[in-house]
Formats: C-alpha cells, sequence, structure tokens
C-alpha cells in the first residue's frame, strides 16, 4: 500500500522474525536448535517476502554456521548479533552483513587489531547509543519522559515502564564508534526503535546528536544516515543521495546541518516518494496521532491503573485463600482425612469437594504465575525454570484459550461459594483467616518482586 501511494509511509526493509535458540531472549523468537531445520525456515522466509535474516543470541555454532550457508544460497543477507557461542572475530569473516548495538565488541574496545579485523571484513555496524543511553537513564526517563512521548500508544509506554536500568557501555561505544568511524569502518544510523523511550522518528534525530557528541563530523554522521543505508540495504542505485533518475526520497531543511547537525530538525518539508509534505502537513499528521493516543490513554487508564489491578490481585488471592481454608482444615483433622478413604457413599460429596478445591488452588496458581511472570518478570532476573520459558514462548499463543477454559468453571466456582456464604452463617473467625491471608500473601508477592510489574 506505500509502494502503491494508499498509505503514507517509510520504506520498508525487514527481516523474518529474529531466530534464536533455546532460552530466547525475546517471546515470539522462532526456536531453531538444530541445523537441520534451517533450510526449511529460511525458504519459508523467502517465500513470505522477507528481505533479510536475522540472528540473535543463543544460537548454537552449528546453527549459525548453517544458516550463514543456506542464507547465502537463498541469496538472503544475514543481519542481527554476534551469538554468545561464537567470538566476534569468527562473525567478522563469515558473510554476516551486518552487527546491530556494537554486540560482540564488548572485550575488544581497545584492541586496534580488531578495529583493523572489522574495516577489512567489510561488514556494517549499526551502533545504537541513544538505546544504550537511555536504558542506563531509565530511572530518570520514567519520572521525566520526553515530549514526544504524546506519540507512542500507552500499551508500549507501560511495558517501558517495567525495564529496570542496564549498563549497555553508552560511554564506551561512543568511544568505539568513533575509532570505527575514524578507520573508515562502514558504518549506519539506526535507533533499536521500540526500546524504552526510542520513539520513532524523533530517537533518528537524537541518534544523530549523541554521534557529534562522540567526535563525529556532522559529514560523517550524515554519509552514515543516507548514502551509507542505501549500500548496505543494496538500494544504492536509487537511494542515499540526491540524483538524476533517483527516487524522490529527500528532507528539505531551513538549516545547513554540515554547520550543526542539530540543524536536521529545521525541517521545511518531506518529499516521500515523490509527494511533497510541508511543515504544516507534518505537524496535522502529528497532531492527529496524538488525539488518537490520547484516545487510547482514556480507555486503558481505568484499566491499567495500580488501583484496579491491586483489586483483582485481592480478589484473586482471597478467592485463593478461600479455598485454601477447607484443606487446612482436613488436613489438622486426622478424622476427616481418613473419611477420604472410606467405602461409605455418603461422604463422596466431600471427595468431590476435595478434588474441586484441590483443582481450584492449582489453576489459580497456574493463572497468578502466567499474569506476573512473562517477559516482564524475565528481564527482571527471575528464574525462567519457573515457567519453563522455552515452552512459554513455544506455546504463548495458545494461553488466551487456555486461560478462558479455566478461568470461567473457576468464576461459576467463585460465584457459587459466595452465594453459598452469603445466604448461610459465614463463620467470622474465616473471614478474618481470608482477610489475614491475603494480607501475608500480598506481603510475600511484594517480597518476591511482583508488585513491581504492576506498578
Amino acid at each position: 500500500k506505500i509502494n502503491e501511494k494508499c498509505l503514507i509511509g517509510p520504506e520498508i526493509y525487514t527481516t523474518g522474525p529474529v531466530i534464536d535458540g533455546l532460552n530466547p531472549y525475546w517471546p515470539r523468537s522462532l526456536i531453531i536448535s538444530d541445523k537441520d531445520k534451517v533450510f526449511e525456515a529460511l525458504s519459508q522466509m523467502k517465500n513470505d517476502g522477507y528481505d533479510a535474516i536475522k540472528v540473535y543470541e543463543t544460537l548454537t555454532k552449528e546453527v549459525y554456521d548453517e544458516i550463514i550457508r543456506v542464507a547465502k544460497k537463498l541469496e538472503m543477507p544475514v543481519v542481527g548479533h554476534v551469538p554468545q557461542s561464537l567470538d566476534l572475530k569468527e562473525v567478522l569473516f563469515s558473510g554476516q552483513s551486518s552487527i546491530e548495538h556494537l554486540k560482540g565488541y564488548e572485550k575488544y574496545f581497545s584492541d586496534e587489531r580488531i578495529i583493523a579485523e572489522t574495516v577489512k571484513s567489510g561488514i556494517w555496524n549499526c551502533p545504537t547509543l541513544l538505546c544504550d543511553k537511555n536504558c542506563e537513564s531509565l530511572n530518570y526517563l520514567k519520572k521525566n519522559p520526553p515530549s514526544e512521548i504524546k506519540y507512542v500508544s500507552p500499551n508500549q509506554v507501560y511495558n517501558w515502564k517495567n525495564w529496570n536500568p542496564v549498563n549497555l557501555g553508552f560511554v564506551k561505544n561512543m568511544k568505539l564508534l568513533n575509532t570505527l568511524t575514524n578507520n573508515n569502518a562502514n558504518i549506519v544510523l539506526g535507533t533499536d526503535t521500540g526500546a524504552p523511550y526510542v520513539v520513532a522518528g524523533f530517537s533518528l534525530h537524537e541518534e544523530l546528536s549523541i554521534r557529534q557528541d562522540a567526535g563525529l563530523t556532522p559529514y560523517q554522521i550524515l554519509l552514515s544516515a543516507t548514502r551509507n543505508c542505501a549500500e548496505m540495504l543494496g538500494y544504492e542505485s536509487r537511494l542515499g543521495t540526491i540524483e538524476k533518475a533517483k527516487d524522490a526520497d529527500l528532507v528539505l531543511l531551513k538549516n545547513n546541518p554540515l554547520e550543526n547537525i542539530k540543524n536536521t530538525k529545521s525541517i521545511v518539508g518531506v518529499m516521500a516518494k515523490g509527494s511533497w509534505y510541508s511543515k504544516e502537513d507534518l505537524n496535522s499528521m502529528l497532531e492527529i496521532v496524538a488525539v488518537k493516543k490520547n484516545s487510547l490513554m482514556q480507555k486503558s487508564t481505568i484499566h491499567n491503573s495500580v488501583f484496579m489491578k491491586l483489586i483483582v490481585l485481592i480478589l484473586t488471592l482471597t478467592f485463593l485463600s478461600a479455598f485454601l481454608t477447607r484443606p487446612i482444615l482436613y488436613v489438622f483433622n486426622r478424622n476427616k482425612l481418613k473419611s477420604l478413604i472410606s467405602d461409605n457413599v455418603h461422604i463422596t460429596k466431600y471427595r468431590i469437594r476435595f478434588l474441586v478445591i484441590s483443582v481450584s488452588i492449582i489453576s489459580l496458581i497456574y493463572l497468578f504465575l502466567v499474569a506476573t511472570l512473562p517477559e516482564a518478570a524475565i528481564k527482571s532476573g527471575l528464574p525462567t525454570t519457573l515457567i519453563g520459558w522455552p515452552n512459554y514462548v513455544k506455546y504463548i499463543t495458545l494461553l488466551p484459550f487456555v486461560n478462558l477454559i479455566i478461568l470461567i468453571p473457576l468464576l461459576i466456582l467463585y460465584i457459587i461459594v459466595l452465594l453459598r456464604n452469603y445466604f448461610s452463617t459465614y463463620r467470622k473467625w474465616h473471614t478474618l483467616l481470608i482477610i489475614s491471608t491475603s494480607i501475608i500473601s500480598l506481603v510475600l508477592i511484594n517480597y518476591w518482586g511482583f508488585i513491581k510489574l504492576y506498578l
């Protein structure tokens, strides 16, 4: 639709799903742990129309080498990270087209030989310094978000608040970028849009500014944002420079960016695929985005409010503690426990009740874990073994249906319990036990760190 001018948008060059190994960093990654499955997976991506293959952190060397081999055969470039199973030196001459975020250089910051080998290999590097900076400054950004956050969806902002600060080597990466650039290594511009407080469009100008702070000249920075990008993608015949017969994609500025790279913000208008958009047109588009975002924010305020989440949590714990009471009574009453194995037909109802209570408890614990231990909890450092992370990722699309199947009978049971207690003499000590258990559970949950996922 964009190419046909039915929809205003950027040139899209995209990889298929991130390919990772067991224990992937991101949910919904394509997990390949067997090299025999590489050809089928990459062939499918080729047929689906993807432009490149993206590799990630936990791939084995055997699978990685097979990806490189098959991708070359399919004429698809390989981009992405340096897998933990390989050394940077192995990746430089492997045939991988580009390395994102300067991954793999962590132990080579001051190694002149690795700089020379990077230049010799011809591999592209795409530093994302704004992402590095933001990830180290998350506590500040959560309290002082950038003004352009008004254009970001509420769910995205909510997810960013669940991230914890992490040191990605911002200062070291600035120095490394300077060294690579001044040694004529292949560098392109990137921002890692979607990372915390990295807002599409606006983040590009911030990345430009940071690179100037790193000591690069405006000309070097502009090359990395224009001609170099086109060359890396193989689009240099029609993009990257302003020439006759090339695509009419350009930005008209009021001030000269070669004097100060921050002048790229002095936008007069944009020419995209031959269509002209004035500054007024661009502002109108942004205003529409802001209005839509505010509308979504109003709808999600109650849903994402701390008060509502705590209410749901307390109700769940109250229900759980209510069901816990009867098994506890059985445990401390030997006669009742013995009655469960009795042949007396009159005791059948107690067996059924005990079974229902036990299944309910297990179901509630499962639902609670699913609700509180997804990706955000993993980033908080909680052990992945608690939820069998590979299987969680593999079957994540089935979870809504499984949860629904479990929730419906639980809700029916909950209503029955409430009605039964309402129309009978409900013991005061029982009520007190429910409240006490809920409070204790909340304290334990706070101790485990789950509450922060809600806040």
